[in-house]
C-alpha cells in the first residue's frame, strides 16, 4: 500500500495513510462514543428523567433522524468546499450535545443534546467516506473503508466499558462532561484531512438532483435503511435487556454491549476484506451472507431467557454485532462506487437520509413494541426486519461491475 495521500482529483498531498486512517478512524470514535456511553447507561437515564422506553427511543431516535436531515446539505458542503472545517464542526457539534445531555434533567433538554450530538455525527461519514474514495485505488477500497470504520464499534467499547463502568461512582452527569472534553480536542483531527482543489462541475443542486435521481442507489438505500433499523435498536437496547429481563449486573451488561461493539469492529474489517480479496471487490455477495448471519443471530436473540447461562448470550453477542452492526464499511464502499466521484459525499449523505430515517423509525418501533408485547418479541420483529433487508439486496439491488 502506498504511502502517498496524493489525489489525482484534487487532494493536495498529506499525511502518511497510516495516520490519515487514524485520524479518519478517530472521527468515527470520538463521533460515535457519545450515544453508546448513553446506551450502557440506559436504565439509569431512564430512572433519573422519568421517561419509558419508547421515550428512550426517541432520544436515540432524534440522534439519528437529524443525521438524515443534515445529510444532503453537509455532502454538498463537503463536496463543495473541502472536508475539513466540516470534520471541525462535526466534533464540536458532537462536544456541545454531549454536554448537554449531561446536564440535561427533562426529556426536552436530553432530547435537545441528541439532536446536536446527531448533527455532529451525521457530518462525519460523508467527510470520511469521500477522503477515502479520493484516495484509495478500487481493489483497496473496501478495505480502506471499512479500517475507518472501525471506529465506529471502537467508540463504542469505550463510551460502553467507560460509562458502564464508571457511573456507579461519578454519576451520569460528570461520566458524560469527560466525554464531551475529549470530543471537543478531537477536532483537531481536521488538520490531518487532505485539502481538496477540484469541485463539481454541476451547480449543488443539479448534483444533489443527479444523486437523487439515481434508482438503482436509492434501492441499495432503503435496503441499508431497514438493515440500521435493527442494528441501532440492537445497539441501544442490549445492555438494557440483559440487566432488566436478564437480571445482568451494570458491568457485566456493559461487557455484552462491548462484545457486540467488538464484533461490529471485526466486521468492518472482515467484510470489506472479504469482498477485496475473495470476491474481486465485488459486494453484494458479501452483502447477502451478513444479512443471513444477522437474520439468524436476531431471531436466536428472541429465545434468550433467565434459564440461558450468561456466558452463552456474550457469545451470541458476537455474531450479532458481526452482522448486524458490522456490515457499514462495506455499505459505503457500495455508494461511493456507484456515484460520480466528483459528488461521493452527496451519494454518502443520501444513503445517510435513508439509514437515519430506518434508525429513527425504529428505535421508538424497538421501544414500543418492548412497553407493548416484551424483549422476546421485540428481538423477533429486528430478525424479520434485517431479513427484509437482505431481500430487498437479493431481489432488487444490481451491482455496478
Amino acid at each position: 500500500m502506498s504511502t502517498s495521500t496524493t489525489d489525482p482529483g484534487g487532494a493536495r498531498k498529506g499525511p502518511p495513510l497510516p495516520i490519515l486512517l487514524a485520524a479518519l478512524t478517530g472521527g468515527h470514535l470520538f463521533g460515535n462514543c457519545t450515544v453508546i456511553a448513553i446506551a450502557a447507561i440506559a436504565t439509569d437515564l431512564k430512572r433519573e428523567l422519568g421517561i419509558s422506553a419508547e421515550d428512550y427511543g426517541w432520544l436515540i431516535g432524534i440522534y439519528m433522524i437529524v443525521q438524515g436531515v443534515i445529510a444532503i446539505p453537509g455532502g454538498l458542503l463537503i463536496d463543495y468546499l473541502g472536508a475539513r472545517i466540516v470534520f471541525a464542526t462535526s466534533m464540536l457539534l458532537a462536544a456541545g450535545g454531549t454536554a448537554a445531555v449531561a446536564s440535561a434533567d427533562t426529556f426536552w433538554a436530553a432530547f435537545f443534546g441528541m439532536f446536536l450530538v446527531g448533527a455532529g455525527y451525521g457530518l462525519v461519514n460523508p467527510c470520511t467516506s469521500k477522503t477515502v474514495f479520493d484516495v484509495f485505488p478500487k481493489n483497496r477500497r473496501g478495505s480502506a473503508m471499512g479500517i475507518k470504520q472501525t471506529g465506529v464499534p471502537l467508540g463504542g467499547v469505550l463510551g460502553a466499558m467507560v460509562a458502564g463502568t464508571l457511573v456507579a461512582d461519578f454519576g451520569r452527569a460528570q461520566v458524560l462532561y469527560g466525554f464531551a472534553i475529549v470530543i471537543g480536542l478531537a477536532a483537531s483531527m481536521a488538520l490531518l484531512l487532505p485539502y481538496r482543489r477540484g469541485r463539481p462541475e454541476a451547480p449543488p443542486f443539479a448534483g444533489m438532483m443527479a444523486v437523487m435521481r439515481d434508482k438503482n442507489l436509492q434501492i441499495f438505500n432503503t435496503a441499508i435503511g431497514i438493515f440500521q433499523a435493527s442494528m441501532y435498536s440492537m445497539l441501544a437496547n442490549i445492555a438494557a435487556y440483559c440487566r432488566e429481563v436478564l437480571a445482568a449486573e451494570p458491568a457485566l451488561a456493559s461487557a455484552c454491549l462491548s462484545i457486540a461493539q467488538a464484533a461490529s469492529a471485526v466486521g468492518r474489517l472482515s467484510w470489506g476484506a472479504l469482498s477485496d480479496l475473495a470476491f474481486a471487490a465485488r459486494r453484494k455477495p458479501v452483502l447477502l451472507i451478513i444479512g443471513t448471519v444477522g437474520t439468524l443471530s436476531l431471531l436466536t436473540m428472541a429465545t434468550t431467557s433467565t434459564n440461558w447461562p450468561f456466558y452463552l448470550v456474550l457469545a451470541l453477542a458476537f455474531p450479532t454485532g458481526l452482522a448486524a452492526a458490522g456490515y457499514v464499511g462495506l455499505t459505503q464502499t457500495v455508494c461511493v462506487e456507484a456515484s460520480d466521484p466528483k459528488l461521493t459525499a452527496t451519494a454518502v449523505g443520501s444513503n445517510r437520509i435513508f439509514t437515519s430515517a430506518g434508525a429513527g423509525i425504529g428505535l421508538p418501533f424497538y421501544g414500543w413494541v418492548v412497553d407493548t408485547y416484551g424483549y422476546s418479541a421485540a428481538w423477533l420483529s429486528l430478525s424479520v426486519i434485517f431479513a427484509l433487508g437482505t431481500m430487498v439486496i437479493a431481489f432488487w439491488f444490481r451491482e455496478s461491475r
